[in-house]
């Protein structure tokens, strides 16, 4: 039970990443196109309104559940089956 509530709480940490990083990207192209005179398309996709097309938008989630899975396990190995959470060597 512990393993599974810490995978989904590491995918949901995944999805806001790659929430941030569509969002900064977003920004950049809106800021990009407005300065070249460059037309600006809105798509309605994934129940959301983006400047980004829609493969580009589901590539960012995508990347990011991907991302949170595997740090989910991975972090969950490091930490609890390889014990290595807290170990300091003592120097001599």
């Amino acid at each position: 039970m512990k393993e599974i509530f810490y995978k989904i709480v590491a995918v949901g940490i995944g999805f806001l990443l790659g929430s941030i990083v569509h969002w900064l990207v977003e920004a950049w192209w809106i800021g990009y196109a407005l300065s070249h005179d460059l037309p600006l398309v809105l798509h309605h996709t994934f129940g959301s309104a983006c400047f980004l097309p829609w493969y580009v938008e589901g590539g960012f989630l995508s990347v990011g559940l991907v991302f949170g899975l595997f740090l989910g396990s991975w972090g969950w190995r490091v930490v609890y089956v390889e014990r290595k959470r807290g170990r300091r060597k003592l120097r001599s």
